[in-house]
């Protein structure tokens, strides 16, 4: 089945690195900060234009009547997508997460050197610590949520899951993205 693709609105505006790195100042470290900012660019026009604009139609634009209607990004293109912005959006998390836990010298974390500071290693080592741990009580499923999806994003791992699946959890998966990446741009460092 062949399709025309186009946006529902063509034109997009860019975050400048600037304002983006503005946005993730608490940051407690300048090159986070900077691969934040600059995967931060790319997951908001991948959210917005890819997941959010792009639709498609039955008929070439010379060919289409004028009650023809387009159809949103749909069944694996659509998952492709949304898989694609939980692998940008957790991998800003990671970014922030790791950076702040690295400010706090979280010694679970620490004791490792930084190659082996993974996400789950990161999760773990702050949320079992006793004083920093109260910091991401509230957010803690939110940041368990995405680390899963985020791997099961992997096509060995996502065996048993269909295009069907990703979608029907795109909504929160995608609002838990954005909540994390409030709580992280607002978390004070130490």
């Amino acid at each position: 089945m062949i399709r025309w693709f186009d946006f529902s609105e063509d034109a997009y505006e860019f975050h400048d690195l600037g304002s983006l790195r503005n946005t993730w100042r608490k940051v407690p470290n300048q090159k986070a900060v900077n691969a934040i900012a600059e995967a931060h660019q790319y997951y908001d026009f991948l959210k917005t234009m890819i997941v959010g604009r792009v639709q498609s139609w039955s008929h070439p634009r010379e060919e289409r009547e004028h009650w023809y209607k387009p159809t949103a990004l749909t069944l694996s293109a659509r998952a492709g997508a949304i898989s694609s912005c939980v692998s940008v959006g957790s991998s800003i998390i990671e970014c922030a997460m790791r950076a702040h836990a690295e400010n706090r010298n979280i010694r679970e974390l620490m004791k490792n050197k930084p190659e082996h500071r993974t996400f789950g290693k990161v999760i773990y080592s702050w949320k079992n610590h006793g004083v920093y741990a109260p910091e991401i009580n509230g957010v803690v499923a939110d940041i368990e949520s995405v680390h899963g999806r985020r791997n099961d994003i992997h096509l060995y791992a996502s065996f048993g899951r269909d295009w069907a699946d990703v979608i029907d959890d795109e909504s929160d998966i995608v609002d838990a993205i954005e909540r994390l990446f409030t709580f992280f741009q607002n978390l004070d460092s130490i």
